[in-house]
């Protein structure tokens, strides 16, 4: 009977995922920042240069010291228009959304998870959290990005070869390349470093062997050289650590709606949805230490860290991709010796649901 529901269930919520997806996302350009990416990615191919002048495109005086790196994503946005208009760059943001819920699907599918509910559920939040992120400008690159690496990781945590630990530098040497987001995906990996040397160290049956760790360190020190690795150099670098350093410019960013934080508009239930999901995930922390007796220190770190930039700036909703996948597999692993071939996948995990019903209601 069980078997029955599920099936059912699975349909309905494709079903309204399709419809989530078609309709949700089926809005005009909001965002005039569109069209001078377009314009900078044909200066780059006319020009044959990947340093834009900013001052050829303004009537008053203007500085041409600001560093804006993103010519991967804005060279697409050109020729993607140039082929096709706006038709074909709202094709693109469906894509670009069609291949994070693929992503996850995958995952879940290798790991005997696809038939579940839960993942259709947790498809159906990752992409109802995608929104402020599903703008057509390099935004929604940087989700993708963003979405691939969470994968890796989590597909490595849970059995998958390291050798995929070392697409970590790639990715990060075309991310910083093509939207400024890149600082949380290093920062990402960087959190789940530390963690793991945690776990070595004070959680060892959860925690990497010492040959796993040292590759996890080595594609984190690569990841780390890779981001220098762009038209600027260590330039760029040290203008994104003068932006979040200096009061004056955090001012002008802070005047900016996107970089707002959550506590200034409650009637946004943003407040509501952190503390439910800080409430979940201490809860799932004190089932695995009291069923387990051990810490995933990675998992906390993230989620602690990514919670606080959650709570600074509204635009980082879409970081709820990361929770999702991150409390996804955190309810997989503190199963506390549950199989899931032979359990019921309705009582697994009654906070992981809890938490995933409070958001899809809200």
């Amino acid at each position: 009977m069980n078997l029955v529901k599920q099936y059912y269930g699975r349909i309905i919520l494709c079903f309204v995922l399709i419809g989530v997806l078609s309709l949700r996302f089926a809005i005009p350009v909001r965002d005039g920042d569109l069209f001078w990416q377009i314009v900078y990615g044909r200066y780059y191919i006319e020009h044959h240069t990947l340093i834009p002048d900013h001052t050829i495109y303004t009537w008053t005086l203007a500085q041409n010291n600001i560093i804006y790196c993103a010519w991967i994503s804005e060279i697409i946005l050109y020729c993607l228009y140039s082929l096709g208009h706006l038709p074909l760059l709202f094709v693109f943001r469906y894509m670009c959304l069609l291949v994070v819920l693929i992503l996850i699907f995958v995952f879940a599918r290798r790991f005997e998870l696809g038939n579940y509910l839960l993942t259709y559920f947790i498809l159906l939040i990752v992409l109802l959290s995608s929104h402020s992120a599903a703008f057509i400008k390099p935004e929604i690159m940087s989700l993708v990005l963003m979405a691939v690496v969470v994968l890796i990781y989590f597909s490595v945590k849970a059995g998958t070869t390291l050798r995929i630990l070392y697409i970590l530098p790639l990715i990060m040497l075309l991310w910083v390349n093509t939207h400024g987001v890149f600082v949380f995906g290093y920062l990402f990996i960087l959190l789940i470093t530390v963690g793991e040397i945690l776990n070595y160290f004070f959680s060892h049956s959860i925690a990497f062997s010492k040959k796993d760790l040292f590759s996890l360190l080595g594609a984190s020190f690569l990841s780390g050289i890779a981001v220098f690795v762009n038209p600027y150099g260590y330039h760029y670098i040290v203008q994104l650590f003068n932006y979040f350093s200096n009061p004056l410019i955090n001012k002008i960013y802070r005047s900016v709606y996107a970089y707002h934080s959550i506590f200034r508009y409650p009637h946004l239930h943003y407040v509501d949805y952190g503390v439910t999901m800080a409430a979940i995930l201490i809860g799932l922390l004190i089932m695995l230490i009291t069923r387990k007796r051990v810490m995933d220190w990675a998992i906390f770190l993230a989620n602690l860290i990514f919670g606080y930039v959650y709570t600074m700036f509204l635009r980082s909703t879409f970081v709820a991709t990361h929770f999702c996948l991150q409390y996804y597999l955190s309810s997989r692993k503190v199963q506390f010796s549950v199989n899931y071939k032979k359990s019921s996948p309705y009582v697994s995990n009654k906070p992981f649901y809890a938490w995933h019903f409070f958001l899809f209601c809200s």
